[in-house]
């Protein structure tokens, strides 16, 4: 009686074993892709300031050629 229940419970973790190891892997994956997701986040910012600085720097340079075009 009690290795027929032993044998029931071993084989419903048994069962139970792939499911709870897709739950694992599929956490593991989420929390990889996230922080990949951030991580790209993180350059699109960066890029944008890089941008956002030579656009502000090429201003600046045509202001100053226009000032010169009109002392000529």
């Amino acid at each position: 009686m009690i290795a027929a229940v032993l044998k029931e419970q071993h084989q419903q973790e048994l069962e139970r074993l792939p499911q709870e190891l897709r739950i694992g892997l599929q956490s593991k994956a989420t929390v990889r892709d996230e922080a990949q997701v951030q991580e790209q986040i993180q350059s699109l910012q960066n890029l944008y300031r890089q941008q956002e600085e030579q656009n502000i720097q090429l201003q600046q340079r045509l202001d100053e050629m226009e000032g010169l075009h009109k002392i000529y």
